[in-house]
């Protein structure tokens, strides 16, 4: 994402007219012939594209940043992001992987600093003794947001460039205006506002909206007619959360090396991965406007609805200073995205720009880091002819964007019978014979998604009976 702007812009806010008079603007000159890419967005995705560009000769890269640059957070004795400082927790599974190994070195870096996790925990919810352990054919592993921003980061310095191509980054620098006509941006620092030194006008040759769910760029170009896109808000909200792996007292010890969940009456749900020792991260969901920590003003009274929920297992695993902070955390909601085009003239969507997805299927990220690897092959393909590789990826990309944003709104059951026969199912599976099992049950997405490499249009292919009859107890 982009941030906030300084001066209390609005970090999504829309397109800026360029007349504003009071703005000096410095153009940045290009003085090479270089083919000049301006990545918008220093997530996980627009950091793989410039390690996917790096390699590549003739290439001007401009990476902008509305957050600060994270080699200067604060770190712990691991060498990890600080806890005050940590975001949420990412599970990179066989497509993300896939997309990292792309570029050398970098998936065993990434597989070093993250954590294993080989299967998932249902807990009952207040039994710590009772759980249903489901473990993965394909394991993954789970990194915080941060942590990967700043792995993919660092990697970046060590990058041996191709001849003549250059990369800069402008960190806590915010978009203020996007011109498709003469091809630039206007970005303004964090400090603009306070020094009243000037923005900065950046021209490219090709720009890449990789600036989140609340795209500036995306933003504007519907504004302007040239894209159609759906946004609607998930019905589902959550704050994020963290937990003691191990109670105070070690009667409850969470496994180390997989993804915890819990659910509760009145469609509270708490989902956790371990992050680090002795912590596991994750989000508390329950339905929009239904927010239960709504209008609390004390850890004591954050502890003892927790007491209330799950009295002998999750009040055990939040400390005070945890339950504190909870309160200051906002509710947050994930808009659904899907654009009619990945691509608008000189400009490529990635990622949650072009099609932000809830996190219960676990491939918001995964699925933009395969559009990297997508695109970067069409460019070997088409010989770096972006004109070229931008109608080819809308073309051969959108369907499977299409298949998961589907997958993403109706994977989920939300009766109450959906929910039981989606945990008989998994036992089923669990202590069947596989060979058994396939012939028996019918895959769920989740089981597709993260077990195999098939594209996501055959996975909403052969999961079509499940994803149909959870839309049909949407609408019900």
């Amino acid at each position: 994402g982009t941030g906030n702007a300084p001066g209390g812009l609005k970090r999504y806010s829309t397109y800026i007219p360029s007349c504003v008079h009071h703005l000096h603007i410095t153009m940045v000159q290009q003085l090479t012939k270089n083919k000049v890419i301006v990545i918008v967005g220093a997530g996980p995705a627009g950091l793989l594209l410039a390690h996917y560009l790096l390699r590549r000769p003739g290439y001007d890269i401009v990476v902008v940043e509305g957050r600060p640059d994270p080699r200067g957070l604060a770190m712990d004795e691991e060498g990890e992001v600080a806890a005050e400082r940590r975001t949420f927790p990412i599970t990179i599974c066989s497509r993300g992987k896939s997309a990292l190994s792309g570029i050398p070195g970098l998936m065993g870096t990434m597989e070093r600093r993250g954590v294993f996790l080989t299967g998932i925990c249902l807990h009952n919810g207040n039994d710590a003794t009772k759980k249903k352990v489901f473990n993965k054919e394909m394991p993954s592993f789970s990194m915080d947001r941060n942590n990967i921003a700043l792995t993919l980061l660092t990697e970046l310095n060590k990058v041996e460039k191709a001849p003549g191509t250059t990369i800069t980054f402008h960190f806590e620098s915010f978009l203020q205006e996007v011109n498709t006509v003469s091809q630039h941006i206007v970005v303004a620092s964090a400090a603009t506002s306070v020094s009243g030194s000037p923005a900065s006008c950046i021209s490219f040759d090709h720009l890449v909206a990789a600036d989140g769910s609340r795209s500036k760029i995306r933003q504007h170009l519907v504004q302007m007619g040239r894209l159609h896109c759906d946004l609607k808000i998930l019905p589902d909200e959550y704050r994020t959360i963290f937990l003691t792996r191990n109670s105070q007292d070690n009667s409850i010890k969470l496994d180390s090396d997989k993804i915890h969940a819990w659910m509760f009456e009145g469609n509270i749900k708490i989902l956790t991965v371990p992050l680090h020792k002795g912590c596991v991260s994750g989000v508390i969901i329950f339905s929009r406007g239904q927010d239960p920590f709504q209008g609390m003003k004390t850890s004591n009274e954050v502890q003892e609805y927790l007491e209330t929920l799950s009295p002998n297992f999750v009040s055990k695993l939040i400390t005070e200073q945890e339950a504190h902070a909870l309160l200051n955390r906002p509710t947050s909601s994930n808009p659904s995205v899907r654009c009619s085009s990945l691509h608008v003239g000189q400009i490529l969507l990635v990622g949650d720009a072009a099609h932000a997805v809830s996190a219960s299927i676990g491939q918001g990220c995964n699925s933009a880091l395969q559009d990297v690897q997508v695109f970067c092959g069409l460019l070997d393909r088409h010989q770096d002819d972006w004109d070229q590789a931008l109608p080819v990826y809308t073309a051969e990309r959108h369907k499977d964007i299409l298949a998961v944003s589907e997958m993403s709104d109706y994977s989920s059951p939300r009766t109450k019978w959906m929910k039981i026969e989606w945990v008989i199912r998994m036992v089923l599976k669990k202590i069947l014979p596989s060979f058994l099992a396939r012939i028996l049950l019918r895959p769920l997405p989740m089981d597709l998604l993260s077990n195999t490499n098939l594209s996501y249009t055959s996975v909403l292919e052969k999961t079509r009976w499940w994803i149909d009859r959870v839309k049909r107890s949407h609408q019900s």
